[in-house]
């Protein structure tokens, strides 16, 4: 499991550490968006590592897998590395364009990918970029609001999520995150354990949750599937995003101890290392 942030975050100072290398993030991004004349062609089909993308450079993911192939390579490799060679489940939630779950899906053509994300715009990417290869086969894409809501309802579905990141934009829904909120559309909200009971999953090795924010109601949702399968947990979280929906680190980290999880943090190198 992997944290977002460098050890617990406490504290106005803290939050503000965070949002100025948040915002350095950004600036160093639209620099080289600029230096790759991106504004004048912001639209570019390519091929990095061997799959076929067509890539909106304006946007921070699609910019990193121009330039360097990948996003979050780190954490591709930890999945890679957890996830057994046949006959396993991966779930991608928070899976935006399928910048993890396209590379996975091309090194693991035998393990089932459920790929979730409530937000039509982002998850039609993900199905484009299938359609450009056409041997990834193995991606189930599934357009789904996760909650610990087990009713399967529309009532507790927020209308927008952060799921753009423009290293053009100026305006940002969160100084945090620097994202821009993505309309959901017509998602419905069901937990985990609902979503993975209706569509009969099993062998559960790797669970990938990166929703800005509400992590905490996701693995809430999702404690009968944890118990069941003990999948590898990795998750992105960010105290600045927690906060903005009400939720401390330490609700969520005291929520993942008692789930019987010992947390790890990957680090820039790909090592793996034990956090308090």
């Amino acid at each position: 499991m992997t944290s977002g942030c460098q050890g617990s975050i406490n504290g106005a100072r803290a939050r503000y550490t965070l949002k100025i290398r948040t915002i350095r993030k950004m600036q160093i991004a639209r620099l080289a968006a600029l230096a790759i004349l991106v504004k004048q062609r912001p639209i570019r089909k390519v091929t990095r590592a061997s799959l076929c993308w067509e890539l909106d450079l304006r946007e921070g993911i699609d910019l990193s897998i121009y330039l360097t192939g990948y996003f979050q390579r780190r954490v591709t490799r930890q999945i890679l590395a957890n996830l057994p060679a046949t006959n396993a489940t991966f779930i991608d939630i928070g899976c935006n364009r399928g910048a993890i779950s396209i590379p996975v899906a091309s090194r693991r053509p035998d393990c089932q990918i459920i790929a979730i994300d409530p937000v039509p715009e982002v998850l039609n990417k993900l199905i484009e970029t299938q359609r450009l290869n056409p041997s990834i086969d193995n991606i189930v894409p599934v357009c789904e609001f996760l909650s610990s809501n087990a009713a399967v309802t529309t009532s507790d579905v927020p209308k927008v999520v952060d799921a753009s990141w423009n290293v053009f934009s100026r305006t940002w829904s969160s100084d945090s995150s620097c994202a821009r909120p993505l309309a959901i559309g017509v998602a419905q909200s069901m937990s985990l354990d609902t979503l993975c009971e209706l569509r009969a999953l099993v062998n559960i090795a790797v669970i990938k949750i990166d929703v800005d924010g509400f992590e905490l109601e996701v693995l809430k949702g999702a404690v009968e599937t944890l118990r069941r399968w003990d999948p590898i947990l990795i998750i992105e979280w960010a105290p600045g995003s927690l906060l903005s929906r009400g939720t401390r680190l330490e609700d969520l980290s005291g929520f993942i101890d008692r789930l019987g999880y010992r947390p790890w943090r990957i680090q820039l190198n790909g090592k793996v290392i034990p956090i308090d």
